[in-house]
C-alpha cells in the first residue's frame, strides 16, 4: 500500500484547525509546492504522522497494514475534532484495519460510540406456512379457520445514528410481501415500523420518544408497533420500562404501561408488567367504552446444562365504561423448554424445543404467537420445532403444531378437530 493512498484518506479528512500555513514543516523531501504539503504538516503537528527518520517523509514509499493502522490509530485519537464527514472516512479505515488495531489494543468497537456514526442493521426472512382445515363432523368451520399454503416474505432494515454523546436517533422500515402459492403475489406493503430518538438522561435511565416496538410480556397479548413515549431504566440485575403510548395495530387504543425484569440468580429471571388499555371499540350493534387491564408474570430459567425452561402467564380484564361492569377477563398459560442454543453468530449452532400454549378465548390479541388463526385462542396447543444456523446471520427454522383442541366448545354435541400448523423459515440478518 501506497503511503500517499491512506495519506490521501486522512488529509482529506483530518483538517484539525491547526494553523498549518504557519507551522513549521518537519519533513526534507515535502516541498512547499507539493499537493500533500498542507495536509502533511497538519497531520505532522497534529501528532498522526511521524515520517520515517524523523527528518523524511518518503509519501511514494510503501507501507505495512501495520503502519497504516498506526496511523488510522493516531487519526482515531483525534476524531472527536473531526466532522460527521470525517468520522465516516476514518471509520472506514478503522474497519479496514480492525485486526492491527486489536493487536495494537485499539478496540474498533468503541467507534460506535462516536458521534456522527451510523449503524444499519436489519433482516431478511422467507416464511412458508400451512393450516390444514378446522371441521366440525365433516363440515370446515366458518370463514378464518379455513385451512392455507402460503409464503410470505418480509424485509427490515434500521439505521441508527449517534447524534451527541447521549443521543440516538432511530428509523426502520418494514416490507412484507404474501403470495397465495410459489408464483403469484397476493398482497405487498411497505411502512415506516421505526422512527424514534432516545436520550441519555442519566447514568442507567434514558428516555424514548416516537415509533418503537412494543412486547408486553412474553409478547402473546401484544407484540406490535407503537407511537408514543418510553422510559427505560437498567441496573445490572434489573430492568424497569414505563410509557404510554398509541397502539398501532389499531389506532383506536391507546395504553400506559410498566414492566420489569429481574436476574434473581445466575440461573433464573422473572418479569411481570401491567398495562391499562383504553379506546372505543366498534361492535356490532354501537360503540362501546372499553378499559382492559393487561398484566402478566414469566419466570426464565436454565433448568441443566444445555436446557432452558419458560413459562409465562398472561391475562386481561375487559371492563363496559357505559355498563359498569366487567365483560370478560381471559387468561393464557404458556411454557417452552429448549435444549441447545442457535445462534446466529455461530455456524452450525442448532437446538430443539416443545411448547405449550392453554389460552381462553381472546377477542383482543395482536401478539407473538407462532401459532396463526383458530390456534391461537380458545386452544390448548402443543408445538414442537428445530433451529439451525447452517452459516453466519443465517438460520433455518420448523415449527409444527400437534396435539390442538378447542378449550371451550360452543356446542358439545358436535365435536371441532382443529387443523395444525406448520410453518417453516429462513431468516438471514445483518
Amino acid at each position: 500500500m501506497k503511503k500517499t493512498k491512506i495519506l490521501a484518506a486522512l488529509a482529506a479528512t483530518m483538517a484539525v484547525g491547526a494553523t498549518c500555513a504557519f507551522a513549521a514543516n518537519p519533513f526534507a523531501d515535502v516541498p512547499a509546492d507539493s499537493w500533500a504539503y498542507k495536509s502533511v504538516v497538519t497531520l505532522a503537528n497534529s501528532g498522526i504522522l511521524q515520517g520515517v527518520d524523523g527528518t523524511h517523509f518518503q509519501g511514494n514509499r510503501n507501507i505495512t497494514r501495520y503502519e497504516a493502522a498506526e496511523i488510522t490509530a493516531k487519526a482515531m485519537a483525534h476524531a472527536d475534532r473531526a466532522n460527521a464527514q470525517q468520522r465516516a472516512v476514518i471509520n472506514k479505515l478503522a474497519n479496514e484495519f480492525a485486526g492491527e488495531l486489536n493487536n495494537l489494543g485499539v478496540r474498533v468497537a468503541n467507534l460506535e460510540d462516536q458521534v456522527g456514526t451510523v449503524k444499519f442493521s436489519g433482516s431478511f426472512q422467507v416464511d412458508y406456512k400451512h393450516k390444514a382445515d378446522s371441521k366440525q363432523g365433516d363440515a370446515v368451520v366458518a370463514a378464518g379457520t379455513k385451512g392455507d399454503a402460503s409464503y410470505s416474505y418480509t424485509a427490515k432494515l434500521k439505521a441508527t445514528a449517534k447524534v451527541s454523546k447521549n443521543v440516538k436517533a432511530n428509523i426502520g422500515f418494514k416490507y412484507k410481501g404474501q403470495f397465495d402459492d410459489v408464483h403469484e403475489a397476493n398482497s405487498a406493503y411497505a411502512h415506516v415500523n421505526v422512527a424514534n430518538v432516545q436520550a441519555k438522561v442519566a447514568d442507567q435511565v434514558s428516555v424514548l420518544a416516537g415509533r418503537h416496538d412494543l412486547t408486553l410480556g412474553q409478547g402473546y397479548i401484544y407484540d406490535d408497533v407503537v407511537d408514543g413515549v418510553e422510559a427505560q431504566v437498567a441496573a445490572d440485575k434489573v430492568s424497569v420500562q414505563g410509557g404510554y403510548a398509541k397502539l398501532k395495530a389499531d389506532a383506536s387504543y391507546k395504553v400506559g404501561y410498566v414492566q420489569a425484569q429481574a436476574a434473581v440468580c445466575d440461573y433464573a429471571t422473572v418479569g411481570a408488567y401491567f398495562a391499562n388499555v383504553v379506546g372505543v371499540k366498534k361492535q356490532p350493534d354501537a360503540q362501546k367504552n372499553m378499559s382492559v387491564q393487561v398484566y402478566g408474570a414469566s419466570v426464565q430459567a436454565k433448568v441443566a446444562d444445555q436446557v432452558k425452561a419458560l413459562v409465562s402467564y398472561e391475562k386481561y380484564k375487559v371492563y363496559d365504561t357505559e355498563k359498569n361492569q366487567t365483560t370478560s377477563k381471559p387468561a393464557s398459560w404458556y411454557g417452552k423448554v429448549t435444549y441447545g442454543k442457535a445462534d446466529f453468530a455461530t455456524p452450525k449452532s442448532w437446538d430443539v424445543w416443545v411448547d405449550y400454549l392453554n389460552a381462553d378465548k381472546f377477542d383482543f390479541v395482536n401478539g407473538g404467537t407462532w401459532r396463526g388463526g383458530d390456534l391461537t385462542s380458545n386452544v390448548k396447543s402443543w408445538g414442537i420445532g428445530v433451529d439451525y444456523t447452517f452459516a453466519k446471520n443465517a438460520k433455518l427454522q420448523f415449527k409444527q403444531s400437534f396435539a390442538s383442541k378447542v378449550k371451550k366448545e360452543a356446542n358439545d354435541t358436535v365435536k371441532t378437530k382443529l387443523g395444525e400448523q406448520t410453518k417453516a423459515q429462513l431468516v438471514l440478518v445483518f
